[in-house]
């Protein structure tokens, strides 16, 4: 007969296996849930969407507590601009939607007590894209206006009937040559409508028809119907020319109800923002409106010296080159109001 003492030891061994092999109790215990701390200080069990669910287009409601664990699954939200708002504005609102409280951490402060800190999130250049800024920038361009000087005028104490005994005809301004061609009939019927409260898009394409004869030179366009009157004096418009294969540069001509040109803006010195996981890369201008004072329509278009030329950025520490289009896709949004020019 086998000892005594090693009868009792077995059994005490497979009693030991026996308690480790028992499941524990409690949802934190079950599969697909994870545990949170809630604002005060509570810990909370959340269902994990099966995978099943996720493929099939159904989530199951989150349990926000270990009572609530059992609740049954539900459809797709409903469409609309509350359940899926524009990732732009989202962005912009620091992905907090309406309604919704901040962000919040808990910690534990030196008597042992939870405390709840809410946050903003911090958005930079690395992950979505730099914050609005609160004033708008205006960008630095060439502006050509009715009226303006010619670029050389004539010294003190010139001869006014030398040019006409020589033959040299006298020089005229960008705007009045511009305004020679521009733009009595370019078309009307495709332009694209303002939106208020969000960027639109307004794609450029280089197809048989919509070239038009600019003294710049021929070029695709695109025509942009602005906010009346009634939308206020001025206003800061943002453009985005997005980066797809390289870039497409624009000029701007403001056009007056007859499409007789107003004001005439060229050479922006535009930034560049590269892309991220989110989005694509683009240049960026933000340039005054005035509905106000004539300006009714805002035309699109490029220049031969902007298609002849490239953009160089430096990326990392190297250069990095980008061709110009003939064509791209623009992003429009009204940034502020501002009162109109001064007379």
């Amino acid at each position: 007969m086998g000892s005594p003492f090693k009868c009792w030891t077995a059994l005490v061994v497979c009693a030991s296996l026996l308690g480790c092999q028992t499941t524990p109790s409690g949802p934190e215990a079950r599969e697909g849930y994870f545990t949170w701390v809630d604002e005060q200080g509570q810990v909370r069990y959340s269902r994990i969407p099966d995978k099943d669910a996720r493929q099939g287009g159904v989530m199951p409601d989150k349990a926000s507590s270990a009572g609530s664990m059992s609740g049954s699954g539900k459809g797709e939200a409903e469409f609309t601009p509350e359940n899926y708002p524009d990732g732009n504005e989202l962005a912009e609102r620091r992905f907090v939607r309406e309604g919704q409280r901040p962000p919040y951490f808990t910690w534990r402060d030196a008597q042992g007590n939870v405390r709840v800190s809410y946050y903003t999130p911090e958005l930079t250049p690395g992950n979505l894209g730099s914050v609005e800024p609160d004033t708008a920038t205006l960008t630095e361009a060439s502006v050509h206006l009715p009226g303006e000087p010619p670029v050389s005028e004539p010294v003190s104490g010139y001869d006014p009937d030398a040019f006409e005994v020589l033959g040299i005809e006298p020089s005229s301004t960008f705007f009045e040559r511009f305004s020679q061609t521009c733009c009595a009939d370019i078309p009307l019927g495709d332009a694209v409508e303002w939106q208020t409260g969000r960027e639109f898009g307004v794609a450029v394409h280089a197809e048989s028809g919509t070239i038009y004869p600019f003294s710049t030179g021929g070029s695709a366009y695109r025509v942009v119907a602005l906010p009346g009157k009634h939308a206020g004096t001025g206003m800061v418009i943002r453009l985005r020319s997005y980066v797809r294969d390289g870039v497409f540069v624009p000029s701007v001509v403001f056009l007056d109800d007859d499409r007789k040109p107003v004001r005439i803006v060229t050479d922006m010195v535009m930034t560049f923002e590269p892309e991220t996981w989110s989005r694509r890369g683009y240049l960026e201008a933000r340039l005054p409106v005035f509905p106000g004072r004539d300006e009714r329509w805002m035309v699109l278009f490029s220049r031969s010296e902007d298609l002849r030329a490239q953009t160089v950025i430096d990326e990392e520490g190297s250069p990095r080159v980008i061709r110009h289009r003939a064509e791209g896709e623009i992003g429009l949004k009204a940034d502020a109001n501002l009162p109109g020019p001064e007379d």
